[in-house]
């Protein structure tokens, strides 16, 4: 199929390369008018001169409003003005969504959630009418009743569908995968992901099950990237630590009729599962497959 996998460590300054770009693009949007304009598609393009890299303090959020440490950030124009929120874990069962600029918290959506084990959160407009929905996982053993699930909640609070199963298996439940979204099928309908595991964004429903191979872990933490990663450009395939999936989804409602077909590679004569990251990495314009690994296979 033409898959082409590497591994390496995972480059941290490309992530913060991506959220200038997310900044970027909003800022590019601008003078437009928000209500007519559809900010998630507009893109800058712009040649990278190299030179030295200034700091600046823009703002700090409000001191009240203490973050989880162990929160990954997210931006999305939740205010409708072309300008990217800040939307972070907030302690004591809560999502902020923080402006920029200002600092001030705009918004504080409460979710479920354990005091003991933090979920992951994601943003996304999953129905094309210009509200973005909210996400969060936990892990199996969260001692709530979503433990283990994924959760879509609207911007107040009120819960649009909990998942109709579990986003990681009984062996890993401890472990927190980030939230992914893409269209698998290009129907436009929009699926979300964890691991090798696929649902529908707008129901919650399972659709796909990549079994008891790459998922893209170490031990506490995962990380997978839906990408086009062989000559079809009519669907998208999934890339999990040691294994490459190729996604077939026919259902919107249900696993029967869909599948994802494993290409899976050792290394080193082991399956070595990791954080999973993509990119063209000897500009040859097919993209790479890099994992991030511990020693051996996490079972």
């Amino acid at each position: 199929m033409g898959y082409n996998s590497k591994r390496s460590m995972m480059s941290y300054s490309s992530l913060v390369f991506c959220a200038f770009a997310i900044v970027f693009a909003f800022q590019s949007a601008h003078a437009q008018d928000c209500q007519n304009f559809d900010s998630t598609s507009c893109f800058i393009n712009k040649k990278f001169v190299p030179g030295p890299i200034q700091l600046e303090l823009k703002s700090t959020s409000i001191i009240d409003n203490n973050i989880s440490g162990s929160s990954l950030l997210s931006f999305a124009d939740v205010s409708d003005d072309c300008y990217p929120e800040i939307i972070v874990l907030g302690q004591g069962k809560r999502i902020l969504i923080i402006n920029p600029v200002t600092g001030d918290t705009l918004f504080t959506v409460p979710i479920l959630a354990s005091f003991f084990r933090y979920p992951n959160i994601a943003i996304a407009n999953i129905d094309n009418d210009q509200i973005p929905e909210l996400f969060h996982n936990l892990p199996r053993n969260s001692f709530v009743p979503a433990s283990g699930r994924i959760v879509c909640t609207n911007l107040d609070g009120t819960i649009r569908w909990v998942s109709d199963d579990y986003h990681v298996d009984k062996k890993r439940e401890s472990c927190k995968g980030t939230i992914g979204f893409a269209d698998f099928n290009q129907d436009g309908i929009p699926e979300v992901y964890v691991g090798n595991r696929i649902f529908n964004a707008r129901t919650g429903v399972k659709l796909a099950d990549g079994g008891d191979l790459g998922i893209g872990h170490n031990e506490r933490f995962g990380v997978s990237v839906a990408a086009q990663l062989d000559g079809d450009p009519s669907d998208l395939e999934l890339a999990a630590g040691y294994t490459i999936y190729k996604v077939l989804i026919t259902n919107p409602d249900g696993l029967t009729g869909n599948t994802m077909t494993p290409h899976s590679i050792l290394v080193d004569g082991q399956f070595r599962d990791g954080l999973t990251g993509i990119g063209d990495i000897n500009s040859d314009g097919i993209l790479d497959v890099i994992v991030h690994s511990e020693t051996g296979q996490f079972k």
